[in-house]
């Protein structure tokens, strides 16, 4: 905890706060007072075994728990890696640091979200933030495409997506519950407007 503290004071990335509060949360309980000479292989174990059965928040506002996947408990563990490397290159600690195998990710989607973890995420959402996700969840579009979408994409019915990457420009329907959402959030708005950000520019994929 004492090295944890001095890492996130010199500290001043943007996600710094987020990141100190994912240690205090996941990190500090199981391992934070271990005298850092006597931090081995099994304690860095039990870390990974006790974040893999500990239920966390779907969303920040959301009360409704789940498991994390093992890519949320790699990025945990990697966060105190990253710790543990800063100290060792500060030369605050002399000792090898202790390794483990980060658990195996499959990149395919795991399963579908239930229909009650997805109104949990609308309902945590709002403004740019919520219409964005909606597009994205009725459409199956990237996020990059729902950012460039203009009111004059909207045509008979359907969104006209415009090319990016290795996607070629096509054309998704636009349902019915998306279409209540949208419709009014764009009223009144002109054609070149960005349907996302309510604006002549769109907005930034970092931002949102």
């Amino acid at each position: 905890d004492e090295l944890a503290d001095m890492f996130f004071n010199q500290r001043t990335t943007s996600n710094n706060a987020k990141d100190r509060r994912k240690y205090e949360l996941h990190i500090s309980p199981i391992v934070g007072m271990i005298k850092i000479h006597q931090l081995d292989k099994q304690d860095l174990i039990q870390l990974q075994e006790e974040l893999q059965v500990k239920k966390i928040p779907l969303t920040q506002k959301s009360e409704m728990m789940i498991l994390p996947t093992n890519k949320t408990v790699n990025t945990i563990t990697d966060l105190l890696y990253f710790i543990l490397n800063w100290a060792f290159n500060e030369n605050h600690i002399n000792m090898p640091i202790p390794k483990i195998k980060k658990l195996s990710v499959d990149n395919a989607r795991d399963r579908i979200l239930s229909s009650a973890e997805v109104q949990s995420i609308f309902d945590n959402l709002e403004g740019q933030y919520l219409m964005m996700v909606q597009i994205m969840y009725y459409t199956g579009i990237r996020p990059e495409s729902a950012l460039r979408l203009k009111v004059s994409d909207v045509v008979d019915g359907h969104l006209h997506i415009s090319s990016i990457k290795e996607q070629e420009a096509h054309k998704v329907p636009i349902s019915s519950k998306l279409s209540a959402v949208m419709t009014p959030f764009i009223s009144g708005l002109s054609k070149d407007h960005f349907i996302v950000s309510q604006k002549l520019q769109p907005s930034f994929y970092n931002t949102i």
